[in-house]
């Protein structure tokens, strides 16, 4: 895929959350809810246009970022090395975007849907196809796991990424179906925690192990 069929897709993933909003727009009271806690209930109220077009307005952002970031990449980082994989990520971190603003947008409006079931489904999911693709992500200073280790060697950088994306692949798999069968969501956030620090310890480790042994 290249920047700019990802661009494209991305514009309709942006149309179709506009007016997805526009539809149930009538439907929203004057004071609806913006936070969720982890009981699924409502903690917070706010706007009905926040609810309404915050989702649109970070699919354009997703859009610029994707667009931008090629542009403004050092010479020594830069994203044409993976260009392919480059735009296939943004587009799932956009579809992502755009997937959880339909599931807040619809619980919002009052409409029947099981708001931690679904977000921690969809979570599982991105993280398991995202996991599938981080053995294909180049060093650079944008997307991946950037840490000092990392940054400072391309071993390192490939090392951990094939690593990472393993445990995210199955760690993703296990958030969407602990979500399924019902499992307490502290199980599900206790293994996104870990998916997110063990990365950062793993490539200290792989540096020690594969350049200051």
């Amino acid at each position: 895929m290249t920047i700019r069929q990802s661009l494209l897709a991305q514009a309709a993933l942006g149309i179709a959350a506009g007016l997805y909003s526009l539809s149930v727009a009538r439907s929203l009271p004057d004071k609806v809810p913006t936070h969720w806690g982890i009981s699924g209930k409502p903690d917070a109220w706010g706007s009905p246009a926040f609810a309404l077009w915050f989702g649109p307005c970070m699919v354009l952002l997703m859009m610029f970022m994707t667009w931008g970031l090629p542009k403004i990449s050092p010479r020594q980082f830069t994203i044409d090395r993976f260009a392919e994989s480059y735009s296939t990520i943004m587009l799932m971190v956009t579809a992502l975007m755009a997937v959880i603003h339909f599931i807040i947008l619809r619980a919002t409006a009052g409409l029947d849907i099981q708001l931690n079931l679904w977000m921690m489904v969809v979570l599982g999911v991105f993280f398991s196809v995202l996991g599938n693709m981080m053995g294909k992500v180049r060093r650079n200073f944008f997307m991946g796991v950037r840490t000092p280790w990392t940054l400072a060697s391309e071993r390192v950088w490939e090392a951990t990424h094939r690593k990472t994306g393993r445990i995210w692949f199955f760690g993703g798999i296990a958030i969407a179906l602990l979500a399924l069968v019902g499992a307490p969501l502290g199980i599900q956030i206790g293994i996104m925690i870990v998916m997110s620090i063990w990365p950062i310890l793993l490539s200290y480790i792989l540096y020690r192990k594969l350049e200051n042994p």
